[in-house]
């Protein structure tokens, strides 16, 4: 009886090391696939100073927000930004001869030394000029803000607040952007599905080059910037120039017609709306799209650019309907979160009617 115990004991199949963790591999995936199931895909795109990552971060801000360390990290990189940029500009200025500005700019060590340079130089008007009429001080209004709260930046335990985070500039963001999405809905059941906003690095046709990771979106978040109406840039596919919101509805279109696509709606987003309207007034919309036949004014121009995305909005040929239009600006935090609740609650009756 002993003997054939044994026997059978040895017949048993063992599970060594190895096989354990293969099964333990599948029981993983199996759980990946449960929950990719039940997250959903929002393509963010837009075209170069469209706002994309003014608009994640407004997504973060709403959606989870930044805790206290990711703060700290955001503070130093606000920092040494500032750090970086007043070190060109007062190189590059006349009043680089100054023997303190001297100092300040050989110190490596000490950053506190050229903040508190700075601070004295700007009491005088001569140099606050020079500084103002610097063309990268003008050309960014980034740096504009940080010039504005210099004292309250770079304070030792300094940690940014949410428009600080907004208006700044960070280092390059990866390719390829994952940002979870859950606005506070408005009287609305919340739907169990997961969000997220996938967004991709734009430049020279790279968004549609990620489509087929893409393929499965929910639906498509597309930025135009209005303000840039009458502007234009090169597009290498046909090596023109092309107005810039002409160049948008052209990536939109191809975005629209990629057949790996299968997303059930779009949103376009106007974005730097309140430049729009500011411009407006100095540069007719006629000027630039001759064709429209509308009032001067921000909304109806910006109505007449919903209907021309309308029109380029297809999925396998066939004309939809389902596009949503917002006019936002992404610096701006209220405004933001309203459109975000009703982008929003929008997805979610999109989902409780189609299932």
């Amino acid at each position: 009886m002993t003997n054939r115990i044994r026997r059978w004991s040895r017949a048993l199949p063992r599970i060594d090391a190895a096989t354990a963790r293969s099964n333990d591999i599948t029981e993983e995936l199996k759980k990946d696939r449960v929950a990719i199931r039940a997250t959903r895909v929002l393509a963010l795109f837009g075209g170069p100073g469209a706002g994309r990552s003014t608009f994640l971060r407004q997504v973060k801000l709403h959606s989870f927000g930044y805790d206290t360390q990711e703060r700290e990290g955001l503070g130093v990189s606000i920092q040494t930004s500032m750090i970086s940029a007043l070190r060109l500009i007062l190189g590059s200025a006349s009043i680089s001869d100054d023997p303190a500005v001297q100092l300040a700019l050989s110190s490596q060590e000490d950053q506190l030394l050229l903040v508190d340079t700075i601070q004295q130089r700007l009491a005088v008007p001569l140099v606050k000029q020079v500084i103002e009429a610097s063309p990268q001080f003008q050309a960014d209004p980034s740096l504009q803000y940080m010039m504005g709260a210099i004292t309250r930046i770079m304070t030792p335990r300094y940690a940014p607040t949410d428009i600080d985070i907004l208006h700044c500039k960070f280092p390059p963001a990866p390719p390829i952007v994952e940002i979870p999405f859950k606005p506070p809905l408005r009287g609305l059941i919340e739907h169990p599905m997961k969000t997220t906003v996938v967004s991709v690095r734009c430049g020279n046709g790279l968004q549609r080059k990620w489509l087929s990771l893409l393929g499965d979106a929910e639906a498509i978040i597309f930025l135009v910037d209005l303000s840039r109406y009458d502007q234009s840039e090169y597009c290498p596919e046909t090596d023109e120039q092309l107005n810039c919101v002409r160049a948008a509805m052209r990536e939109f279109e191809a975005i629209c017609n990629v057949p790996l696509m299968r997303f059930d709606s779009a949103v376009v987003i106007f974005n730097k709306f309140d430049l729009f309207t500011e411009k407006l007034a100095r540069i007719p919309f006629t000027e630039c799209f001759p064709e429209y036949t509308g009032p001067n004014e921000a909304a109806a121009a910006a109505e007449y650019c919903t209907q021309r995305f309308q029109a380029l909005y297809c999925v396998f040929g066939v004309r939809q309907r389902n596009i949503r239009a917002y006019n936002t600006n992404s610096l701006d935090v209220d405004q933001t979160r309203v459109t975000l609740q009703e982008i929003m609650e929008y997805i979610v009756r999109l989902r409780l009617r189609i299932m």
